[in-house]
């Protein structure tokens, strides 16, 4: 839970010092994901950076929740959350190509005597494609988003759709 707390901070530390540079050419998106690094459900904060005209970097990070069948609860449903945090390079203008990666944490609460935790991590990778339309905001992303749970391999895929919030501040092709 320790190291879950950390990473948090640490991760916002750096949203928020690289959203300070003095030529902001940056924006953020907000946006909702089924399956992807979180699993099943998230919500998700980004903060897009431009680095070159069609390249820019992803910083994100988001919550999930995923609901399991818990004999703890008398058969009832239980809830694990999820918090993604990843990073990825985009490149093109409104149509871009996803290559990123990241960690999930993941923790499970139980109802026995000690209303003990269990957290766990695993990590994840992304591929994939997104379309950002940078008049009306709206962002939809389809990525193959497969991870490593101790040493096993899972495939698995997300889809997204969110929008920008705020202003972009530098045109598609990252000139001020």
């Amino acid at each position: 839970m320790k190291e879950l707390a950390l990473t948090l901070v640490l991760s916002t530390c750096v949203l928020l010092l690289n959203g300070q540079t003095p030529a902001d050419r940056s924006f953020s998106n907000v946006y909702l994901e089924a399956g992807g690094s979180a699993l099943l459900v998230s919500t998700n904060y980004e903060r897009v950076f431009y680095l070159a005209s069609s390249l820019r970097t992803a910083s994100r990070l988001g919550i999930g929740l995923l609901p399991y069948n818990s004999k703890q609860w008398n058969g009832g449903i239980a809830f694990s959350y999820s918090a993604p945090f990843t990073q990825s390079l985009l490149y093109g203008d409104d149509f871009q190509f996803e290559l990123g990666g990241g960690v999930t944490f993941l923790v499970h609460t139980s109802k026995d005597i000690n209303h003990s935790q269990h957290a766990s991590r695993y990590i994840t990778g992304i591929f994939g494609a997104r379309y950002q339309n940078y008049d009306s905001g709206l962002l939809i992303r389809m990525v193959f988003t497969p991870f490593i749970d101790q040493d096993e391999f899972y495939y698995w895929f997300g889809i997204s759709l969110g929008t920008t919030i705020g202003k972009i501040q530098a045109d598609r092709t990252g000139a001020n």
